[in-house]
């Protein structure tokens, strides 16, 4: 009998530890703004003109599991989360921190943080 782990994981037992995960949603980040498809056809998007906050979410669930999500937030209705593990990532980052006032200290400070926390990075 195959042990539990090989049962729920199969041929990905292994993926779990990978730096960057496969994506199986699609992510377009350009000049216009974050688009995010999830898996189930689902869509969450922010335009950069539009866009009202950014917050960095930590868990304490880390180092296996996605522990950091950047949560953009247009207003009450429109936002999108981006998992850190995406391979979108570092694109993500190099627009945000264009943004006038954008806080590195809190970043760098929620990349550390191994507790539920939430960051305010920038705010309009």
């Amino acid at each position: 009998m195959a042990d539990k782990a090989s049962v729920l994981l199969g041929d990905d037992m292994f993926s779990i530890f990978s730096k960057k995960k496969k994506n199986l949603e699609s992510i377009i980040i350009d000049d216009v703004g974050v688009r995010r498809t999830l898996a189930n056809g689902n869509v969450e998007c922010v335009i950069w003109d539009k866009l009202s906050k950014i917050k960095i979410i930590t868990t304490d669930e880390g180092p296996i599991v996605d522990d950091v999500f950047w949560m953009l937030i247009q207003d009450e209705k429109n936002g999108c989360v981006i998992p850190s593990e995406y391979s979108e990532i570092d694109k993500l980052i190099s627009y945000v921190q264009k943004l006038d006032g954008f806080n590195n200290s809190k970043m760098i400070e929620s990349m550390t943080s191994t507790e539920n926390k939430e960051f305010i990075v920038w705010e309009k």
